[in-house]
């Protein structure tokens, strides 16, 4: 028997929230989190929503499935983010996250639920409130990462037997037993999270929500269990919807699938389309405005298969919008169709029909062939009273397939329909050049998050003779010739992983071979399953579930099973060659992309771009080859209180490409954050090229980020407006009354605009002068070193040393209390807005020494040093002098060297770098300056770069 297997990897978010949060300063030596005990309040603001009672910078959350919930700061929000863990069978569900609120508008919960979950949940067999993401994160903050459970067993069991029947669940501690309810409490060790969910849910599945919804099949556990709750924490009884006393109106909402869409299985429903998000209503415009009314009923059209869906509901007179998620298949790769009808009104019955025959797909056409690494749909709508909501669906590689159906333009509120996009590079292209010419639609694994995980690329343009290999046993083998070729696999499941997945031994010996590469034919057998024809694209390899094969050295890629069998077909009649195109693992260009359509879905969703729309940056990792980073680009418009991000993933250090960000907006502000939490915030108003973005490179050393103007034009108030909710970063050496703050910034002058962070210094390896004496240093709790100083101008001089002692810096400076408020604008102070706060008149230098991607320069030749003095944002006198040493031993011996004003406070260098081996592996620098009113600095940093 053959049968269809899916495996849907979307991640989708009904309300990805952003929420304000504090910020992270890293200490010398040592990290510290400064804001695990600053004070929030719950009230929603106009840059985000706020999460009561969650102040970290960072929460990540095992959910009881074990798949993972990151909420994670970005310029004073949070962005929530799901990662679904991978189940036994080796689906990987989607996730939708959901947020509520309360009366005061804070948000009293957010929900992940998993898909291979919502079947079990709306039938009430697990609670809801077991994916609560906002209690299990202020459980989190309390110190307890433990996932409280009850579990309920059937009747008839006494307390010992109670006892036995939880303690076998993997990663359960008993807590309590009752007998008379024949429940068990018990603590769920996250870590065990994902076995004690697939102990529980044998055989749960995305499409568990389907089956229930259209035919009433709940789903059920496993082991004796009969439900589950959170602890202390379970869902209230549903209480009827209120109403104002109107007349009620029914709405039938029929929602129909392409006519060329294939059959699948929607669990046991055979079906040309999956409910994902089920359909669901709500008020925009009337008398009960912004409130959400749920599914009465859900039946298909037609049956055998199931070819579209009849959703009933009842509601009052009032404007509404309607929504919701389905997926289809077109020649066996997955689609999301989001069914979103931005506006109707209901003053009486009402059937409404969504017909996906004429829905548009969202297609970006850019100057350079483009591949969709990673894509988000964001549909945005707001109410006639100003409130509103996000919902946004997140998919994995391969599967960023969107569709929509046009719409009539809105009447009440604002509506738009947003796509944020990473393209890039093609990883792979095949087409058949002999006997005919065809293309195929092939598609590897995609790019991957750690060196761990990385896999042989396809390089290059070759044309290859296709073999079929049958399974890739050595008996397979041994009856072709595979050498310089390209062998077609079918996937062996013995002992070799998961279901639908691609084993290294295969693929190892396909290598000896002497096969240049492998087309999959995905059809698995001889595994624990029965042959199975594989759906879901790409196809992954075994050794990211199985570590213990190894990195396969050999390329290969996949193509639908159709076809396959078109291709094995073609080879029983003659020769048949595929000319091969790749690219290595990372893409010589991105594009990150922000599209929005306003008011309506248009008649087309089609986006042609031009390199006149385009903004170029060079960007650069530096550093080693090492686990790659992970960009996350997100974007603000002006009036959206919540966004999401996509993700570039596999971006090994020490690497070099093109960003093009588009399309250029006056008014769009872009966020873009790599794992080590470094930060820029920009608005993109002009195309062609402009400043690179060099991540990673130093030399850094204290000073203030560069916050460009633009952005606060753009959105004044939400990037700049003063206080912890509405600004960038924390401002660098500010004074409050009269506490001074010696926090900083670390800031590379190849790209000052990137922030990483507060900074502060270790108490011992800072002191300020007064008079010649030193001044007694206090200490804040959280923001660490602190001085008191007299309210009179008064002369102070303060050193630090940072970067284990290697760099080391005195300022002079001239302090008095402030008088009006004037710290760096995109800036905020540890005291907020109740006092007077000033950005001090300190001097910082920084230094651009154009570095390669390894963070060095070459030995033997000329090279210039691009120098900086500064002041943070704020008025302030001009650089008079500057004076400038090198060391190419470690700071033994100083050679001078001329810096030439270029203004502004820009200087250069021009000097001769000895060859490696004449020095000791790195370039020192030594500088001085001042200003006009008497600021000055003297900066010594050692091994600030190397020479190779």
């Amino acid at each position: 028997m053959i049968r269809a297997y899916r495996r849907l990897m979307v991640a989708s978010a009904a309300a990805l929230l952003a929420v304000t949060a504090g910020t992270a300063a890293t200490a010398d030596p040592a990290t510290t989190d400064l804001t695990t005990t600053t004070a929030t309040t719950s009230a929603t603001t106009d840059g985000g929503l706020l999460l009561p009672g969650l102040t970290a910078s960072t929460y990540t959350i095992t959910l009881i499935t074990g798949d993972q919930v990151t909420m994670q700061q970005t310029s004073g929000r949070y962005t929530v983010t799901a990662t679904a863990h991978q189940r036994a069978d080796g689906t990987i569900p989607a996730i939708d996250v959901k947020a509520k609120f309360g009366a005061d508008s804070a948000v009293t919960s957010v929900i992940a639920l998993p898909a291979d979950a919502a079947g079990l949940v709306k039938a009430g067999v697990v609670d809801r409130n077991a994916f609560d993401v906002l209690w299990l994160a202020k459980r989190s903050a309390a110190g307890d990462t433990s996932l409280p459970v009850t579990v309920k067993f059937g009747s008839g069991l006494d307390v010992a037997a109670l006892t036995e029947a939880a303690s076998v669940l993997p990663g359960a501690a008993v807590v309590a037993t009752s007998q008379a309810a024949g429940t068990v409490d018990i603590r769920v060790d996250a870590a065990k999270a994902a076995q004690f969910w697939a102990t529980v849910v044998a055989s749960g599945s995305a499409g568990d929500l389907t089956n229930y919804l259209v035919r009433g099949v709940a789903p059920k556990l496993e082991h004796g269990v009969l439900g589950l709750w959170p602890t202390g924490h379970r869902s209230s009884t549903m209480t009827p919807q209120t109403d104002t006393g109107q007349p009620q109106f029914d709405v039938t909402w029929i929602i129909t699938a392409p006519s060329s869409a294939q059959q699948q299985s929607c669990g046991s429903l055979a079906a040309t389309m999956c409910v994902f998000a089920e359909p669901g209503l709500a008020q925009v415009g009337g008398s009960a405005i912004g409130t959400p009314y749920a599914l009465q009923s859900l039946s298909c059209v037609t049956i055998d298969p199931c070819t579209g869906y009849e959703a009933k509901f009842r509601v009052p007179a009032g404007v509404y919008e309607g929504g919701g998620l389905m997926t289809f298949r077109l020649a066996g790769i997955d689609q999301i169709f989001n069914f979103e009808v931005p506006e109707f009104t209901v003053d009486q019955n009402l059937t409404i029909t969504t017909d996906a025959d004429v829905a548009q797909q969202l297609i970006v056409e850019t100057p350079r062939p483009n591949e969709t690494y990673n894509g988000t749909l964001l549909t945005y709508r707001s109410f006639a009273n100003g409130a509103g909501g996000v919902s946004m669906v997140f998919t994995m590689y391969g599967h960023a397939n969107y569709w929509a159906v046009p719409s009539a333009p809105i009447t009440v509120g604002t509506f738009h329909l947003g796509q944020n996009w990473i393209l890039g590079e093609p990883y792979v292209g095949m087409k058949v050049v002999k006997p005919t010419k065809r293309p195929l639609a092939a598609i590897q694994a995609g790019n991957n998050y750690w060196v761990s995980q990385s896999f042989a690329h396809f390089t290059g343009r070759q044309t290859l003779e296709l073999v079929d290999g049958g399974l890739g046993r050595a008996e397979d083998l041994a009856k072709i010739d595979a050498r310089g070729k390209l062998v077609m696999l079918q996937i062996d499941d013995d002992k070799l992983g998961g279901i639908c997945e691609i084993g290294t031994p295969a693929l190892d010996r396909a290598k000896a071979a002497g096969a240049v590469g492998v087309l999959v034919d995905p059809v698995a057998s001889n595994g624990p399953w029965p042959t199975t024809v594989c759906e879901y694209l790409p196809i992954l390899p075994a050794f990211w579930n199985q570590p213990s094969q190894g990195r396969p050295e050999l390329p290969y890629a996949a193509v639908t099973h159709t076809e396959a069998e078109q291709l094995l077909a073609m080879m029983r009649t003659g020769t048949v060659k595929i000319e091969v195109t790749g690219s290595s693992q990372i893409s010589p260009y991105v594009y990150n992309l922000h599209l929005y359509q306003e008011g309506q879905i248009p008649a087309s969703l089609h986006t042609k771009l031009t390199d006149r729309q385009l903004a170029e940056v060079q960007t650069t990792l530096a550093g080693s080859s090492t686990e790659p980073d992970t960009m996350t680009y997100s974007a603000f418009r002006k009036n959206e209180h919540a966004t999401g991000g996509v993700v570039l993933v596999g971006l090994t250090e020490g690497v070099r490409y093109t960003t093009y960000q588009g399309p250029v907006a006056p008014d769009l502000v872009r966020l873009q954050r790599d794992l080590s939490n470094r930060l820029t915030v920009e608005v993109v108003d002009q195309a062609g090229p402009i400043r690179s973005q060099q991540w990673g490179t130093g030399p850094l050393v204290p000073g203030a980020p560069e916050l460009p103007a633009k952005v606060f034009e753009a959105r004044p108030g939400d990037f700049d407006g003063g206080d912890f909710y509405t600004s960038v970063t924390m401002c660098s050496f500010c004074r409050q009354g009269s506490t001074f703050y010696p926090l900083l910034h670390l800031v590379t002058g190849a790209s000052p605009n990137i922030v990483n962070g507060a900074y502060i210094f270790a108490p011992e390896n800072l002191h300020m002068y007064a008079d010649g004496q030193e001044l007694t240093q206090g200490s804040d709790f959280i923001w660490g070193a602190v001085y008191d100083l007299p309210e009179e101008a008064k002369r102070y001089e303060l050193t630090g040393s940072n970067n284990g002692g290697a760099t080391t810096t005195k300022w002079g400076f001239t302090s008095s209390a402030p008088t009006a408020a004037a710290q760096q604008q995109g800036t905020w102070c540890p005291q907020g807005i109740g006092v007077l706060c000033r950005s001090e008149s300190l001097l910082f230098l920084r230094y651009d020494a154009g570095l390669d991607v390894t963070g060095s320069v070459t030995g033997g030749g000329k090279h210039e040093l691009r120098l900086t003095a500064y002041h943070q944002g704020i008025e302030s006198a001009t650089i008079g002098s500057l004076e400038l040493s090198l060391s190419f031993d470690g700071g033994t011996t100083w050679q001078p060297v001329k810096a030439t004003a270029k203004g502004g406070g820009e200087f250069v260098a021009s000097y001769r770098a000895p060859r490696a081996g004449e020095t000791n592996g790195t370039v020192s620098i030594k500088a001085k300056a001042s200003d006009r009113d008497g600021n000055t600095i003297e900066q010594t940093v050692l091994g600030a770069f190397t020479v190779k």
